[in-house]
């Protein structure tokens, strides 16, 4: 077991990439001022060495890591300390993510607004109060989702 550790611990990081349209849509973002974080669980040397591996960090005013905080997704508190560090109130404030428990869900108990970036979570239907405000596949996707986001009262989810 712990020579398979090892080896991930050697080789994890070299298959680290970003998501296809990741940096585009983040300066799209960036252009329009607006203020951006990261939310993430997982050990901080490891997340924190991925976000600088991709070049990300400089895109983002926070980075919420679940490892330096001792709070994990979706436990609503992790959210809120976002918004703190952020300065933005939750009605004002959009999640991008892909896993609908701990990303979606968990965002809504804080009254974020999620858009669920389908990927290989499928949703659960039992969920209640935390349903997505939009769905994507890509997140090119996003700019144009966020004019809309200006233009709807909060609480408006739709498929």
């Amino acid at each position: 077991m712990e020579e398979l550790k090892a080896y991930y611990d050697r080789n994890y990081m070299a298959h680290a990439k970003a998501m296809e349209y990741a940096e585009d849509t983040l300066k799209a973002c960036r252009g329009k001022g607006l203020r951006l974080g990261i939310i993430t669980n997982g050990y901080s040397h490891v997340q924190h060495a991925k976000i600088d591996l991709l070049n990300l960090r400089g895109y983002f005013d926070a980075i919420v890591v679940s490892g330096d905080v001792e709070i994990r997704k979706p436990d609503s508190r992790i959210y809120q300390l976002a918004l703190d560090r952020l300065d933005v109130a939750p009605e004002e404030t959009v999640i991008v993510g892909d896993h609908p428990v701990n990303d979606i869900w968990g965002a809504a108990q804080a009254r974020i607004r999620g858009i669920w970036l389908r990927r290989k979570h499928a949703w659960d239907e039992t969920l209640m109060g935390g349903k997505p405000w939009r769905m994507i596949r890509e997140l090119n996707e996003i700019p144009a989702l966020l004019e809309q986001y200006e233009l709807e009262p909060c609480g408006t989810g739709r498929d």
